[in-house]
């Protein structure tokens, strides 16, 4: 009877720890398709980027909204790499 006792309390945990688990690679997934969704939305800003390059190599002017479209993406993916990091 004891023996029973124990084997339902090692079930418990054991139920516990797979939930906690489960919440944990959820919120995982969770993360990783936000990370996707960042990566995808910078790499249209890369091919974006470079298209203005070529045409200010072209050209050479360089217009401000490049300039803040730039400073911008790069805000994000530094904030995005410290937020791939922490994890």
């Amino acid at each position: 009877d004891e023996v029973e006792e124990l084997r339902c309390e090692m079930l418990e945990i054991r139920d516990m720890f797979q939930e906690e688990e489960l919440y944990q690679l959820q919120a995982l997934q969770l993360q990783l398709e936000q990370a996707k969704k960042t990566c995808r939305i910078l790499q249209y800003r890369l091919r974006k980027a470079e298209r203005r390059s070529i045409r200010v190599a072209q050209t050479g002017q360089v217009d401000g909204e490049l300039i803040r479209s730039l400073e911008h993406d790069i805000k994000v993916c530094s904030q995005e790499k410290f937020t791939l990091n922490k994890q």
